[in-house]
């Protein structure tokens, strides 16, 4: 049971990591592609 519960905080971690670079990386773009229009 205690494997289990690991097993899907680790999968939460790791998803909402790759959620927060997506968006970083997101908001890194639109800021670049804003500086170039401008």
């Amino acid at each position: 049971m205690l494997e289990e519960v690991d097993r899907w905080s680790l999968n939460w971690s790791v998803v909402l990591f790759i959620a927060d670079c997506h968006d970083l990386s997101a908001a890194v773009v639109k800021f670049s592609l804003f500086d170039f229009l401008v």
